[in-house]
Protein backbone atom coordinates (compact mmCIF):
# COMPACT_ATOMS: atom_id res chain seq x y z
CA UNK A 1 0.00 0.00 0.00
CA UNK A 2 2.43 2.44 0.70
CA UNK A 3 4.75 1.61 -2.38
CA UNK A 4 1.52 2.28 -4.33
CA UNK A 5 -0.02 5.30 -2.61
CA UNK A 6 3.55 6.89 -2.92
CA UNK A 7 2.91 7.29 -7.19
CA UNK A 8 -0.63 7.90 -7.03
CA UNK A 9 -1.93 9.99 -4.09
CA UNK A 10 -5.35 10.76 -2.20
CA UNK A 11 -5.10 12.14 1.58
CA UNK A 12 -7.96 10.43 2.26
CA UNK A 13 -10.18 7.03 1.81
CA UNK A 14 -12.76 8.95 -0.44
CA UNK A 15 -9.85 10.61 -2.72
CA UNK A 16 -8.51 7.40 -3.59
CA UNK A 17 -8.86 3.71 -1.64
CA UNK A 18 -6.52 1.55 -2.93
CA UNK A 19 -7.64 -1.68 -1.92
CA UNK A 20 -10.30 -1.31 -4.86
CA UNK A 21 -8.56 1.44 -7.28
CA UNK A 22 -11.30 4.00 -6.85
CA UNK A 23 -11.93 7.12 -5.08
CA UNK A 24 -15.64 8.66 -4.65
CA UNK A 25 -18.07 6.40 -3.07
CA UNK A 26 -19.70 3.01 -4.06
CA UNK A 27 -17.08 1.97 -6.75
CA UNK A 28 -18.08 4.69 -8.65
CA UNK A 29 -15.25 6.10 -9.30
CA UNK A 30 -12.74 3.65 -10.63
CA UNK A 31 -9.24 4.97 -11.50
CA UNK A 32 -8.53 3.70 -14.71
CA UNK A 33 -4.79 3.67 -16.66
CA UNK A 34 -5.52 6.71 -18.07
CA UNK A 35 -5.76 8.19 -14.23
CA UNK A 36 -2.45 6.68 -13.37
CA UNK A 37 -0.80 8.17 -16.59
CA UNK A 38 -2.44 11.96 -15.62
CA UNK A 39 -2.22 11.38 -11.73
CA UNK A 40 0.12 12.87 -8.94
CA UNK A 41 2.61 11.16 -6.86
CA UNK A 42 2.52 11.65 -2.67
CA UNK A 43 3.88 15.14 -1.96
CA UNK A 44 7.01 15.04 -0.24
CA UNK A 45 7.85 11.13 -1.25
CA UNK A 46 10.13 12.16 -4.15
CA UNK A 47 8.60 9.98 -6.76
CA UNK A 48 7.82 11.59 -10.35
CA UNK A 49 4.45 11.05 -12.37
CA UNK A 50 4.39 9.27 -15.63
CA UNK A 51 4.19 13.11 -16.92
CA UNK A 52 7.04 14.25 -15.31
CA UNK A 53 9.18 10.35 -15.91
CA UNK A 54 8.39 10.86 -19.85
CA UNK A 55 9.54 14.54 -20.06
CA UNK A 56 12.76 13.62 -18.52
CA UNK A 57 12.96 10.48 -20.47
CA UNK A 58 12.57 12.62 -23.81
CA UNK A 59 14.79 14.94 -23.02
CA UNK A 60 17.68 12.93 -21.29
CA UNK A 61 17.76 14.29 -18.06
CA UNK A 62 18.48 13.27 -14.97
CA UNK A 63 15.19 11.20 -13.14
CA UNK A 64 16.27 13.34 -10.05
CA UNK A 65 13.37 10.85 -8.07
CA UNK A 66 12.27 7.14 -7.84
CA UNK A 67 10.39 6.76 -11.43
CA UNK A 68 7.60 4.99 -11.77
CA UNK A 69 8.91 1.86 -12.96
CA UNK A 70 10.76 1.97 -10.25
CA UNK A 71 7.85 1.47 -8.22
CA UNK A 72 6.27 -0.94 -10.19
CA UNK A 73 9.55 -3.29 -10.05
CA UNK A 74 9.11 -2.94 -6.23
CA UNK A 75 5.62 -3.78 -5.73
CA UNK A 76 6.18 -6.86 -8.59
CA UNK A 77 9.10 -8.00 -5.96
CA UNK A 78 6.90 -7.50 -2.92
CA UNK A 79 4.11 -9.28 -3.86
CA UNK A 80 6.06 -12.22 -5.39
CA UNK A 81 8.27 -12.35 -2.60
CA UNK A 82 4.29 -11.99 -0.34
CA UNK A 83 3.24 -15.09 -2.94
CA UNK A 84 6.20 -17.35 -1.80
CA UNK A 85 6.31 -16.84 1.62
CA UNK A 86 2.51 -17.50 1.73
CA UNK A 87 3.37 -20.94 0.01
CA UNK A 88 5.97 -21.98 2.29
CA UNK A 89 3.38 -20.96 5.55
CA UNK A 90 0.77 -23.18 4.23
CA UNK A 91 3.03 -26.34 4.68
CA UNK A 92 3.52 -25.03 8.61
CA UNK A 93 1.35 -25.35 11.60
CA UNK A 94 1.21 -22.95 14.52
CA UNK A 95 0.92 -24.16 17.59
CA UNK A 96 -2.27 -21.84 18.79
CA UNK A 97 -4.23 -19.68 17.16
CA UNK A 98 -4.36 -21.95 14.15
CA UNK A 99 -7.78 -19.77 12.46
CA UNK A 100 -6.01 -16.69 12.88
CA UNK A 101 -2.75 -17.67 10.76
CA UNK A 102 -4.73 -19.25 8.27
CA UNK A 103 -6.61 -16.08 8.16
CA UNK A 104 -3.73 -13.81 8.23
CA UNK A 105 -2.72 -15.81 5.30
CA UNK A 106 -5.10 -15.01 2.91
CA UNK A 107 -4.73 -11.58 3.50
CA UNK A 108 -1.10 -11.16 2.45
CA UNK A 109 -1.99 -13.67 -0.69
CA UNK A 110 -4.66 -11.03 -1.54
CA UNK A 111 -2.53 -8.42 -1.32
CA UNK A 112 0.55 -9.92 -2.82
CA UNK A 113 -1.66 -9.91 -5.85
CA UNK A 114 -2.79 -6.71 -5.94
CA UNK A 115 0.65 -5.90 -5.77
CA UNK A 116 1.22 -7.80 -9.01
CA UNK A 117 -1.78 -5.94 -10.20
CA UNK A 118 -0.87 -2.46 -9.25
CA UNK A 119 2.86 -3.24 -10.67
CA UNK A 120 1.26 -4.14 -14.16
CA UNK A 121 -1.26 -1.52 -14.39
CA UNK A 122 1.99 1.17 -13.74
CA UNK A 123 4.42 -0.17 -16.51
CA UNK A 124 1.13 0.51 -18.93
CA UNK A 125 0.94 3.18 -17.62
CA UNK A 126 4.13 4.27 -18.59
CA UNK A 127 3.81 2.67 -21.75
CA UNK A 128 0.73 4.69 -22.41
CA UNK A 129 2.45 7.93 -21.77
CA UNK A 130 5.18 7.00 -24.29
CA UNK A 131 3.03 5.79 -26.46
CA UNK A 132 0.74 9.29 -26.06
CA UNK A 133 3.62 11.58 -27.79
CA UNK A 134 5.60 8.77 -30.05
CA UNK A 135 2.56 6.91 -31.62
CA UNK A 136 5.18 3.90 -31.69
CA UNK A 137 2.51 0.85 -31.85
CA UNK A 138 5.05 -1.31 -30.37
CA UNK A 139 4.31 1.01 -27.08
CA UNK A 140 0.77 0.32 -26.81
CA UNK A 141 1.22 -3.37 -27.82
CA UNK A 142 3.50 -3.44 -25.03
CA UNK A 143 0.64 -1.56 -22.50
CA UNK A 144 -2.00 -4.29 -23.58
CA UNK A 145 0.23 -6.94 -22.45
CA UNK A 146 0.96 -5.59 -19.19
CA UNK A 147 -2.93 -4.94 -18.71
CA UNK A 148 -3.69 -8.39 -19.43
CA UNK A 149 -0.78 -9.40 -16.96
CA UNK A 150 -2.70 -6.64 -14.32
CA UNK A 151 -6.15 -8.13 -15.12
CA UNK A 152 -5.27 -11.46 -14.37
CA UNK A 153 -3.58 -10.76 -10.97
CA UNK A 154 -6.85 -8.83 -10.27
CA UNK A 155 -8.64 -11.61 -10.72
CA UNK A 156 -6.64 -13.99 -8.46
CA UNK A 157 -6.75 -10.63 -5.63
CA UNK A 158 -10.63 -10.58 -6.08
CA UNK A 159 -10.71 -14.42 -5.42
CA UNK A 160 -8.76 -14.59 -2.60
CA UNK A 161 -10.33 -11.42 -0.94
CA UNK A 162 -13.33 -11.87 -1.69
CA UNK A 163 -12.99 -15.98 -0.75
CA UNK A 164 -12.68 -13.84 3.50
CA UNK A 165 -14.48 -11.43 3.12
CA UNK A 166 -17.71 -9.92 1.65
CA UNK A 167 -18.32 -6.22 0.38
CA UNK A 168 -19.22 -3.99 2.64
CA UNK A 169 -19.97 -0.54 3.41
CA UNK A 170 -17.04 1.84 4.38
CA UNK A 171 -16.83 4.81 6.13
CA UNK A 172 -15.50 7.14 3.12
CA UNK A 173 -15.28 5.00 0.48
CA UNK A 174 -18.81 3.57 0.32
CA UNK A 175 -20.23 0.08 -0.75
CA UNK A 176 -17.06 -1.85 -2.22
CA UNK A 177 -17.36 -4.80 -4.09
CA UNK A 178 -13.94 -6.43 -5.37
CA UNK A 179 -15.36 -8.78 -7.44
CA UNK A 180 -17.70 -6.23 -9.10
CA UNK A 181 -14.44 -4.12 -9.88
CA UNK A 182 -12.94 -6.86 -12.05
CA UNK A 183 -15.13 -5.68 -15.06
CA UNK A 184 -13.79 -2.27 -15.05
CA UNK A 185 -10.00 -3.44 -14.78
CA UNK A 186 -10.97 -5.21 -17.80
CA UNK A 187 -12.07 -1.83 -19.06
CA UNK A 188 -8.50 -0.67 -19.22
CA UNK A 189 -7.78 -2.99 -21.84
CA UNK A 190 -10.46 -1.15 -24.32
CA UNK A 191 -8.72 2.14 -23.00
CA UNK A 192 -5.61 1.33 -24.12
CA UNK A 193 -6.78 -0.29 -27.44
CA UNK A 194 -8.53 3.03 -28.23
CA UNK A 195 -6.19 5.56 -27.03
CA UNK A 196 -5.36 8.34 -29.34
CA UNK A 197 -2.50 9.81 -28.85
CA UNK A 198 -2.40 13.41 -27.07
CA UNK A 199 -4.97 12.08 -24.69
CA UNK A 200 -2.92 12.65 -21.37
CA UNK A 201 -3.60 16.43 -20.15
CA UNK A 202 -0.56 18.21 -18.00
CA UNK A 203 -3.26 19.74 -16.13
CA UNK A 204 -6.63 17.79 -14.75
CA UNK A 205 -9.14 19.65 -13.44
CA UNK A 206 -10.49 19.14 -10.02
CA UNK A 207 -6.44 17.76 -9.33
CA UNK A 208 -4.74 19.77 -6.74
CA UNK A 209 -1.42 19.88 -8.29
CA UNK A 210 0.59 22.00 -5.93
CA UNK A 211 -0.53 19.38 -2.70
CA UNK A 212 0.01 16.49 -5.25
CA UNK A 213 -3.31 14.97 -4.29
CA UNK A 214 -5.71 13.33 -6.81
CA UNK A 215 -9.27 14.67 -6.15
Amino acid sequence: MPLTTRFFCGDIDVKWFPEGSVQGRNNQGYLSVLDFAEGESMPGANVLNIRQWRANLIAKRPMNGTTPLQIADALDGAGREALQSVSVLRSQTPRANVTEFRKTLVDCEALGWLALSYAEKIRAACDLGLFDLSRDADEQASALRHLADALDAWKHYAAVRDGQYVPALYGRAGYVNITELTSRVAADLEIARNWKPDTIREHVPGQNTEAGFAR
